[in-house]
């Protein structure tokens, strides 16, 4: 499914509104890591093989428990962990 957004506009709209990106787009990590854009956050949702209801209840566990870590980090969540990089 594509919004019609591009992958750097998503990005930058989050920056400019403060907001942490949850997405499962790996192309964010591309945008990050190799083009150094910017961002206020983003959480990468990997939860391959969970029923849609058991990926939104991972999703909502861990941002009601982690939700502050994930400002200016760039975090993984996995269906096993869940990894916080902290911008330098």
């Amino acid at each position: 499914m594509n919004s019609g957004i591009e992958h750097p506009d998503v990005l930058a709209i989050s920056r400019l509104e403060n907001m942490v990106l949850l997405t499962a787009d790996k192309d964010s990590g591309d945008l990050v890591f190799r083009q150094g854009q910017r961002h206020c956050g983003i959480l990468l949702i990997r939860l391959a093989g969970l029923a849609p209801h058991e990926k939104a209840e991972a999703v909502s566990t861990v941002v009601k428990t982690h939700g502050p870590e994930f400002y200016n980090a760039f975090s993984v969540l996995n269906v096993d962990s869940l990894r916080v990089r902290r911008d330098a």
